[in-house]
């Protein structure tokens, strides 16, 4: 039996954030865990909190069992299984707790240090490289500056603007889903930014200094180092791909499921099996999702940046895989994540589905709950199929706000 976790505030647990009870952020995290029985065989379990029982699932969830943490027999129930196997969204303190009141001899667990290793941009900032002609590599065969000081980070700017880049983005040390960064155009800054820049120097000792592109395409690249004895080497195996749908601010908003691989992205996917490679002597195993973007520079030119996050845990690509099973062989997928009052994909929920032209849909596939322990989805996703790649852009386009009739 699989048992799945889904501690979506896995970035925030590593990075010893502390989430408080009314924050949004958890209502949000309730709203999206259920989707992490796709994951699940038939009968296996996702244990969610008491506050994030979904009701009225959709077909695609409800072969999966959703019990609570406090659930009185849980733990006696799980205990009684033997084969029990416990995947967390991604190992940290509050995964490996579970893990061992559920299943003490459920098996090794890959080491602290390795997980937040391979989630830190100091490890990320090593692979991130752009693909093309030898110039391209930006800074001395980098895309970006770790800067341990204001100093560094003023003459790191500097070098942007030589570059002809107009606008550059601070990162701290944890990946955290669009937030919890900078965004600004000089190196002068109000007393907000600047607190936010010293902060994090400070009590992370670095940030990650990058231009800021909106890139031309996106893909997340799904990864598993399998942990074979000790005496051996562990297995790398490449899952797929799903390209990106992120907003015009990187917010990730939903996937793109193609009905073959791309081979636009295979130096990407070398390059992420090297990162892995990498990655497992760190004594690191599990899932990892590695995103990798299609960028203009300011002169014009188009790379391959290879590498501008990795993530040493599950990722929603990793689950809209899952649901590229729905797709026929001349079918692309919008898995589409909306948020308001009718995101969850309701039969009336006429906005949603004007993302896409009604002529090009093939079908639709609800993948959110309705409701989440009796309170409506506001953060809901559903699966739109298209009959083209021209109408699986266009969806794309409708999603981040642009012109819907763009190409």
């Amino acid at each position: 039996m699989n048992v799945l976790f889904p501690n979506l505030l896995f970035e925030e647990t590593l990075a010893g954030r502390r989430i408080k009870a009314q924050d949004p952020l958890r209502w949000t995290v309730a709203e999206l865990a259920p989707a992490m029985g796709l994951l699940g065989r038939s009968g296996d379990v996702v244990v969610v909190p008491p506050d994030g029982v979904p009701q009225d699932l959709p077909e695609c969830l409800s072969h999966v069992r959703y019990l609570t943490t406090d659930t009185p027999p849980l733990y006696q129930c799980l205990r009684s299984d033997d084969s029990v196997n416990v995947i967390p969204w991604g190992w940290d303190a509050q995964a490996r707790e579970f893990a061992s009141r559920i299943s003490p001899q459920s098996g090794p667990v890959p080491s602290p240090r390795s997980v937040e290793m391979v989630n830190g941009r100091a490890f990320s900032a090593r692979f991130d490289v752009i693909h093309g002609d030898s110039d391209l590599a930006v800074f001395d065969q980098r895309f970006g500056y770790l800067c341990e000081s204001p100093n560094e980070f003023a003459a790191a700017v500097s070098r942007l603007q030589d570059h002809g880049f107009s606008q550059w983005i601070a990162k701290p040390p944890l990946s955290n889903a669009a937030r919890n960064r900078l965004i600004a155009n000089s190196t002068r800054l109000n007393s907000q930014q600047r607190s936010w820049l010293d902060k994090q120097m400070k009590g992370n000792g670095y940030i990650y200094l990058e231009p800021w592109i909106v890139p031309e395409r996106e893909c997340g690249l799904q990864f598993e180092i399998r942990r074979n004895s000790a005496e051996t080497a562990p297995d790398v195996v490449f899952q797929g791909m799903a390209e990106l749908i992120n907003d015009r601010w990187g917010r990730y908003r939903g996937s793109l499921l193609l009905p073959a691989p791309d081979s636009f992205w295979q130096p990407a996917i070398d390059h992420g099996l090297k990162i892995c490679r990498t990655a497992s002597q760190t004594g690191y195993f599990g899932p990892v999702g590695i995103d990798c973007m299609q960028i203009r520079l300011p002169d014009g030119r188009c790379g391959l940046r290879l590498c501008n996050d990795i993530n040493g845990r599950l990722t929603m690509g990793r689950l809209a895989l899952v649901l590229g099973n729905c797709l026929g062989s001349h079918e692309w997928g919008g898995w589409l994540h909306t948020t308001g009052a009718n995101s969850s994909g309701s039969a009336d929920s006429e906005g949603f589905f004007s993302l896409a032209d009604p002529q090009d849909v093939v079908r639709r596939v609800r993948v959110s709950p309705r409701r989440v322990s009796g309170r409506l989805v506001q953060t809901g996703s559903q699966l739109i199929v298209v009959n083209s790649r021209r109408a699986a852009d266009r969806m794309i386009h409708g999603l981040r706000g642009d012109d819907p009739h763009q190409k």
